[in-house]
């Protein structure tokens, strides 16, 4: 396997370990923050091009989510970001 193989499949195992769904938890306000990170990546042996590269990583998804109460006020909402647009996938006050 070449050098720049491992260095590229090392990286790609350390991103997937990173990857994931994601709580941070805000005691003060009560508003918790998430979000999640998508990559895909692909090898085609069959294709020169790939195997000189040692494959392709594309950026897929990344979502921040908001959840949470303060006083009398809610909200909770999704926001995406993908390689092609960008939406808003729920959002709501209560």
């Amino acid at each position: 396997m070449k050098k720049s193989t491992q260095i590229l499949l090392s990286a790609l195992t350390t991103t997937i370990a990173f990857c994931g769904y994601t709580t941070v938890v805000c005691a003060e306000d009560g508003i918790e923050i998430g979000g999640t990170v998508r990559l895909n990546y692909v090898y085609k042996d069959y294709d020169k091009s790939s195997k000189d590269k040692g494959g392709d990583l594309k950026f897929d998804i990344a979502a921040l989510k908001f959840s949470g109460k303060k006083g009398n006020w809610g909200l909770n909402s999704e926001y995406r970001f993908t390689a092609n647009t960008n939406y808003i996938r729920y959002g709501y006050g209560f």
